[in-house]
């Protein structure tokens, strides 16, 4: 399958109590005039349920301003949560794999974003889920209330799945998916037409639970006919002996990659991809004697050279990301992938970043920037190995990285010293340094 390459970070860093166990995974398209009743239903909720909840929220390429209303809700708001959104529209299924990459929890529920099903259903999955031991459980409804055309729709698709390839009658998007049956999403991004039958064939044990089925919150459906059936097909193919042709076979994948182009974090510590209009802000920072000093290349940086820099960054191997603390811009932090994207095997980078000004050393923000960038690193880009050089002088950025894993690797020139870090190094110790987040 196609990658969906991705240029985010990590997920449920931000809860300062305690990381959620439950977090509910949900794909958005087009949602802007009901996503705050559907937050206000979880926030709601979620306050007074036992194990703690989070929420991911990935935009599957909506045109409107679904993503940034959901965030000025959400800054309001207690629950941990992660924004997603895909450069383009990848389809409903795609976007649930991306979700999935990227929760952390044990437990994930996942559900639609019109209200048919309510926060208040996801204590039956639970419980379903603990009296039975089930690692997979789906909210059926015995009585739905989709569209005519669409139950009929359904009725066919269920009917050719059930007598070909599996009883789906039950299947719904509303689910309960222990970590361990959604490894297939978990070792890499993929784009993904049904996520259904990876789940059922990982989980050791699947329950269905009823669970009522109300009336969209938005008469708009994101499946027409055409799709529905023809995702119909394309699951009848993926089971079938025909999908040994070749032909038929490059015709299942799909086509477009989950390219992510938004990030936000609910800790009071945002982490954003670079954008233009950010680069004269950051030309400032760089050219300030503060972060100039610890700079391999010293000269004044000029507007027109930071616009010229930033328009040749290939986005695919450069990743750079800004910082801003309790509303506050504080920093800078890239990678720089020195192997092909693609190449999921054998993948080194760089690292570097700074704080913007000599106020904020020894504020800790710079363990959070570090911690955010090398969850990055070696969870998402999927590194095996990097590297950084840092100024002989500078003993605080020496002992940060020697705390983060990093080993010396010798001198690189008069002034700078090289460090490598390991990916197998860095994650047996991560667990503990998001622990010490909590208390900076």
């Amino acid at each position: 399958m196609n990658s969906a390459l991705v240029n985010t970070t990590s997920v449920f860093h931000s809860n300062p109590i305690d990381e959620p166990r439950i977090g509910i995974v949900i794909p958005i398209y087009k949602s802007e005039a009901h996503i705050t009743v559907l937050l206000s239903a979880i926030t709601g909720w979620a306050k007074n349920f036992e194990p703690s909840v989070g929420l991911i929220l990935v935009d599957d390429g909506s045109k409107d301003q679904s993503l940034p209303v959901a965030e000025e809700f959400l800054k309001t708001q207690t629950l941990p949560y992660t924004l997603l959104r895909l450069k383009e529209n990848c389809g409903q299924h795609t976007a649930l794999a991306v979700g999935l990459h990227y929760c952390e929890t044990e437990w994930m529920v996942t559900m639609d974003d019109d209200l048919q099903h309510l926060p208040e259903y996801i204590p039956l999955l639970w419980e379903c889920a603990q009296r039975t031991h089930a690692d997979l459980v789906y909210g059926f409804h015995k009585q739905s209330n989709h569209a005519g055309w669409r139950n009929l729709a359904s009725s066919l698709a269920r009917f050719i799945t059930k007598t070909i390839i599996y009883d789906y009658t039950k299947v719904t998007s509303f689910r309960l998916i222990h970590r361990r049956a959604a490894e297939h999403f978990k070792l890499k991004v993929k784009s993904s037409f049904f996520i259904d039958p990876n789940l059922i064939q990982a989980a050791d044990n699947v329950q269905f639970t009823p669970v009522p089925h109300h009336k969209k919150a938005s008469s708009k459906s994101r499946y027409s006919l055409s799709k529905l059936l023809g995702m119909t097909f394309k699951i009848w193919l993926s089971h079938s002996p025909i999908r040994t042709w070749k032909l038929v076979e490059r015709n299942l994948e799909p086509k477009n990659n989950a390219y992510v182009d938004w990030f936000s974090a609910s800790q009071n510590l945002e982490m954003l991809p670079l954008a233009k209009h950010h680069i004269q802000m950051v030309r400032e920072w760089r050219n300030s004697d503060f972060v100039n000093r610890e700079m391999d290349y010293r000269s004044q940086i000029s507007p027109e050279q930071q616009e010229q820099w930033f328009a040749n960054l290939d986005p695919h191997k450069n990743h750079y990301f800004i910082f801003r603390y309790k509303g506050d811009w504080i920093g800078l932090s890239h990678i720089h992938e020195l192997t092909n994207p693609e190449d999921i095997q054998h993948k080194s980078g760089e690292n570097g970043g700074f704080l913007k000004s000599a106020d904020l050393k020894g504020s800790g923000l710079s363990i959070i920037i570090a911690i955010f960038t090398l969850d990055f690193a070696f969870k998402f880009l999927m590194m095996d190995r990097l590297t950084i050089k840092v100024h002989k002088q500078n003993r605080a950025a020496i002992e940060l990285n020697e705390a983060l894993g990093y080993t010396c690797t010798g001198s690189l020139s008069e002034e700078f010293i090289g460090f490598e870090l390991l990916a197998e190094n860095y994650l047996k110790i991560a667990p503990r340094l998001r622990k010490l987040l909590q208390h900076l």
